[in-house]
């Protein structure tokens, strides 16, 4: 870190920069968690009928997307286990699959999403889900 100080007016102020990597590597790392916000993001863009980008960017986030999974796995997974928890892992699980788990794990936690995007929400799941070919519509190419 850089400090450069300044003098403006006869008063000394002091500023922060950061040094300049121009022509290195990036530092900038992806995070898996953000990258399946991302995934669900572009999987949500196809309904815009149901859902403006805004409202996408308001129930898509990372902090919703670790909270209603979480919510899923604790509330909802130990009265129907149909994932497996032991080899669960949320940056390998498809975003129809992902998606899906986040509505029900959002039914668990109220007062943070809106009831009627939830439903929109899974509606959008049943209805991709519906609209998949005959032979993919297993729930093993659904997870693999």
């Amino acid at each position: 870190m850089l400090i450069i100080i300044d003098s403006t007016d006869a008063v000394l102020v002091a500023k922060t920069q950061r040094p300049s990597f121009q022509g290195a590597f990036s530092l900038e790392q992806i995070d898996p968690v953000e990258e399946k916000c991302n995934e669900l993001r572009s999987l949500l863009k196809d309904s815009r009928p149901f859902f403006s980008e805004e409202i996408i960017a308001q129930c898509i986030t990372r902090e919703h997307l670790l909270r209603f999974i979480q919510s899923y796995g604790k509330d909802y997974s130990r009265n129907f286990p149909i994932i497996h928890s032991p080899t669960f892992a949320l940056v390998n699980t498809p975003p129809l699959l992902l998606l899906a788990m986040f509505c029900v794990g959002a039914c668990y936690c109220e007062g943070v999403i809106s009831p009627s995007y939830i439903y929109k929400l899974a509606m959008k799941v049943l209805i991709d889900i519906e609209n998949q070919p005959v032979s993919d519509r297993c729930l093993s190419t659904i997870y693999m």
